[in-house]
């Protein structure tokens, strides 16, 4: 008989769970005021969930559209401030980090994306050039500049 496949398992969700419900026994919340927390555990809960963050950005090629740095911060922190919100009773801790990172990176690189694609013609060519312009210089090069905002940008 052949041998079952492994499964790729990114953390113990036990051991994720039982930290995810001792911080939420642990914090104290007063009218959306932190008053206490435990920050060891949060640093373990952040590490813990921080490979589920890298493999989302990894298997689904957002580092591609932005910085790889970005794009992990800005998951961990929609992670992050959901540490609360989690109710074992609802799914899985990976399954509730999941898709709360990937609603986030797909929001982030959505609004980055409009930014992206207006580039200011200034940033290519100095158009306060004092002396003569080479205009066929100019147009000899264009197709080079043209594919290298091209590449930079996409």
């Amino acid at each position: 008989m052949p041998e079952a496949k492994k499964k790729n398992f990114y953390y113990s969700e036990a051991e994720v769970q039982k930290m995810l419900e001792e911080y939420k026994r642990t914090t104290i919340v007063t009218d959306t005021r932190l008053i206490f927390k435990d920050v060891k555990l949060e640093e373990k809960i952040v590490i813990e969930v921080s490979k589920i963050v890298d493999a989302i950005i990894m298997n689904y090629n957002y580092y591609v559209f932005e910085p790889y740095d970005d794009l992990k911060q800005h998951a961990i922190l929609a992670c992050y401030t959901n540490f609360l919100k989690f109710n074992k009773a609802k799914g899985s801790s990976f399954n509730f980090f999941s898709l709360i990172s990937k609603i986030s990176l797909l929001n982030y690189t959505t609004r980055k994306k409009k930014h992206r694609n207006h580039q200011d013609v200034e940033d290519q060519i100095n158009l306060e050039s004092k002396g003569d312009f080479n205009f066929n210089m100019f147009l000899d090069n264009l197709e080079e500049t043209i594919f290298s905002i091209i590449d930079e940008n996409f």
